[in-house]
C-alpha cells in the first residue's frame, strides 16, 4: 500500500519521481565515495636520505673479490666509472677493489662466489652523512670480458 502523499500522484509521475530521487541518491553517494578517495602519496622509505642530500646511482661491472662478512659488506674489483661524480664535483673513478655494504633487503644469490663476474648498481648519497651501498647485484656469464684499464686523466677528473 502506498503512503497517502503518493496515492494522489499518477503512476507515470510516481515512476518519474522515483527515478529522479534514485538518481539524486546515487549522485550523492558517488560524491561521498569520490571525496573520500583522495590520492595519498607514498610514505618515504624509513632510511630515505634527508632532503638536502644528493643521490647518484651507478651501474658497474666487476669481479667478486670477497663475499659479505659480519659487516654485510662484500668486495668487488670494478671497472672504471668515468661518469662517477666525486664529492668535490669532479668526474671519474678508476678501476679498484672496494667493499660495498649491501642495501636494505639485498641478499646475494647463493650461486655468486669469489671470482664471479657481476653487474652491480650502487647508490651514493652525498649529504651530512655521506654513504654508499649496493642496491642490485646480478651474476654475469662466466665468459664475460671485463676491462680493468685505468681512466685516462682529464682536467675534469683531476
Amino acid at each position: 500500500m502506498l503512503p497517502m502523499c503518493l496515492r494522489s500522484i499518477s503512476k507515470p509521475r510516481r515512476k518519474h519521481r522515483l527515478i529522479r530521487n534514485s538518481a539524486m541518491i546515487a549522485a550523492a553517494l558517488a560524491l561521498v565515495v569520490l571525496g573520500s578517495c583522495k590520492k595519498k602519496l607514498a610514505d618515504p622509505p624509513e632510511n630515505a636520505p634527508p632532503a638536502n642530500t644528493q643521490v647518484f646511482e651507478y651501474t658497474v661491472r666487476g669481479i667478486v673479490a670477497q663475499l659479505p662478512g659480519p659487516m654485510n659488506e662484500f668486495a668487488v674489483r670494478h671497472e672504471a666509472i668515468p661518469e662517477f661524480r666525486n664529492p668535490n664535483g669532479s668526474l671519474g673513478m678508476n678501476t679498484m677493489q672496494m667493499e660495498f655494504p649491501l642495501g636494505d633487503n639485498i641478499i646475494l644469490a647463493e650461486d655468486i662466489t669469489p671470482g664471479d663476474p657481476v653487474e652491480m648498481t650502487f647508490v651514493v648519497e652525498y649529504g651530512d652523512a655521506p654513504r654508499y651501498y649496493a642496491a642490485v647485484v646480478t651474476k654475469l656469464p662466466e665468459d664475460t670480458v671485463l676491462d680493468f684499464s685505468p681512466l685516462e686523466h682529464t682536467p675534469e677528473s683531476e
